[in-house]
């Protein structure tokens, strides 16, 4: 297998594992840049620490590497098999539900309780952990005109489509988050000292006032989806938005930067998504999302800045294709020139 080969397999197998280029570098023991090389195409782990990547990723080596054997016909009959049965469970669970459904007027009254419980203690601990109502009231917060300054280095604030995707994206990447003085400087010059939420890899900030929740990130670093930011965007089969979690099935596309072919998906999915307008009704959003779903993440250049879940593309009944955007949960129709990027 060459290291192109590998780089696709390996970014393919940490996505299906919810893991994190910071994440499945901690577990390795390398920094996340080497894993960002691997994926890269740019080099490849040492034996021992592609023996030790195979078990994190819960493979055998050779799987890793690419190497199959043919399967035998009692283990296609048991993947048969195992088929149906997964298929006859979820018939089960969706009987189930419907049940639970039914029985759900008797407890609604401890579900209320519950819940109240849950945001009381939510509160508490929100108010005590982060200390975010405890910054001031702040003038042209999340506008142009205002930065933060932290560890000698300016912080702008990113736009509002930025701050969605940053936000949605939030769980992926939070894990090196602590909380930091810094001082936050107004248009007119005024600063206050203010409370910040940084990461320790990534050169963001967030920043939590009675106003709301804003993101700031390095002066000198750029979250645009341009093509000269834009390392690679990627096409993974499954909803996110649909149901709260990533399902893998048998789809996957990766496009790196560097590649004529891939420049031009590239610049085709940047300029679609820069000019996204006029959010279609959202009855179709609601009858057809997660239908024939795929997910599109886009890496930066810059390793400062974590890989973003911008959206999905789906269908409707008549194989129309829209794409949600994470960042305001809206659709929008992808038309024609988007339609052989998405089902290559």
């Amino acid at each position: 297998m060459d290291k192109n080969e590998f780089s696709e397999r390996l970014l393919k197998l940490r996505r299906e594992k919810g893991l994190s280029q910071k994440k499945l570098g901690d577990l390795l023991g390398v920094s996340n840049k080497a894993i960002s090389k691997w994926e890269n195409g740019e080099s490849m782990p040492k034996t021992e620490t592609m023996l030790k990547l195979a078990e994190l990723l819960g493979i055998d080596g050779n799987e890793l590497l690419g190497i199959y054997s043919t399967p035998t016909a009692e283990e296609e009959s048991f993947s048969k098999e195992l088929d149906k049965l997964q298929s006859e469970n979820l018939v089960l669970q969706q009987k189930i539900a419907a049940q639970e459904k039914k029985k759900k007027q008797f407890v609604l009254g401890s579900v209320i309780l519950v819940a109240a419980v849950a945001i009381i203690t939510a509160t508490a601990m929100l108010l005590t952990r982060t200390g975010s109502y405890k910054n001031p009231e702040l003038a042209d917060v999340g506008q142009n005109g205002s930065k933060i300054v932290f560890n000698n280095a300016e912080y702008l604030p990113c736009n509002e489509t930025q701050n969605g995707l940053l936000e949605f994206n939030l769980g992926s990447f939070n894990d090196g988050f602590g909380q930091r003085y810094a001082k936050y400087i107004s248009s007119d010059s005024s600063s206050k000292s203010v409370t910040v939420e940084a990461d320790t890899q990534y050169r963001l900030l967030k920043l939590k006032t009675k106003q709301g929740s804003f993101y700031y990130i390095d002066g000198n670093l750029s979250a645009e989806f341009l093509p000269e930011n834009v390392q690679s965007v990627s096409l993974d089969s499954g909803t996110i938005a649909n149901n709260g979690n990533y399902t893998y099935y048998d789809y996957y596309r990766n496009y790196y930067s560097g590649n004529e072919q891939a420049d031009i998906i590239i610049q085709t999915f940047c300029e679609f998504y820069n000019n996204l307008d006029n959010p279609v009704d959202k009855k179709i959003t609601e009858l057809y999302l997660g239908n024939n779903s795929k997910t599109v993440t886009v890496q930066f250049n810059n390793t400062y800045l974590p890989e973003l879940k911008a959206g999905e593309f789906f269908e409707d009944g008549k194989h129309e294709l829209y794409f949600y955007n994470y960042a305001d949960a809206q659709s929008y129709a992808a038309g024609e020139e988007l339609k052989a990027f998405v089902n290559k």
